[in-house]
C-alpha cells in the first residue's frame, strides 16, 4: 500500500510519468457472540460480527469432528460441543478461531434427610434436601408452596410430598418423598 510514481521510457528515450495510489483493506476482523445454555439439555447460539476485509464474506463452521456444521453468519441451537469457524473475504483472506458450547452440570434434588411424625396426626416432621448442579443460588418449595432460600423444611403432617429445587436460570428438578 502506498503513493507510487511509475516512469515509463519509449526505444526514442521519450518519458511520462503518472502516479498511482495502492490502498490496502483493513484488516479482517471477527467478534463472536457466544451464549451458552442456562440449563442441562439446552442448546447454545454462535453470532459473528465481521469488519474490515472486502465483501462479499463466507462462512464455514466446523464440528468438533471436522465435519461441515453450517454455512452461515450466525448457528442457532447448536449441541455442546466444540467449533471452529472460518470467515472468508472477497480477496480470500481468512480468519479462524474454535469456540466451545458447554452447559452447567444437570440440577438433581435429593433428600438428605426425612424425618418422619411419631404419630398419626403430628406436624414434627420435616425434611432436609440437597441440590447440586445448574447454577447457584437455589430456591426450595414443598408442593405449590412458597419459594425459600433454606432447604429444610419443618413441621410437616404425615404424607406425600413433592420438592422442587430452581436454580438461578429457572431450571428445576423435583423429587418425592413420604
Amino acid at each position: 500500500a502506498g503513493l507510487y510514481k511509475i516512469i515509463l521510457t519509449d526505444n526514442n528515450d521519450c518519458k511520462d510519468s503518472t502516479s498511482v495510489s495502492i490502498q490496502e483493506p483493513v484488516k479482517l476482523s471477527v467478534t463472536n457472540k457466544l451464549t451458552l445454555p442456562e440449563c442441562d439439555g439446552q442448546k447454545g447460539s454462535f453470532s459473528l460480527t465481521v469488519s474490515g476485509g472486502t465483501t462479499p464474506y463466507g462462512f464455514e463452521w466446523l464440528d468438533g469432528a471436522g465435519g461441515l456444521y453450517a454455512a452461515t453468519q450466525n448457528v442457532v441451537s447448536v449441541d455442546v460441543g466444540s467449533y471452529t469457524y472460518t470467515v472468508t473475504d472477497g480477496n480470500q483472506c481468512s480468519y479462524s478461531d474454535t469456540n466451545s458450547i458447554y452447559e452447567p452440570p444437570k440440577l438433581e434434588l435429593t433428600t438428605s434427610k426425612v424425618t418422619p411424625n411419631i404419630c398419626i396426626n403430628d406436624k414434627n416432621g420435616g425434611v432436609d434436601l440437597t441440590a447440586s448442579g445448574g447454577t447457584k443460588p437455589y430456591t426450595y418449595r414443598l408442593n405449590s408452596g412458597t419459594f425459600q432460600t433454606s432447604a429444610t423444611f419443618g413441621s410437616l403432617a404425615v404424607g406425600r410430598f413433592t420438592a422442587l429445587v430452581q436454580d438461578k436460570n429457572a431450571c428445576s428438578d423435583t423429587t418425592i418423598f413420604n
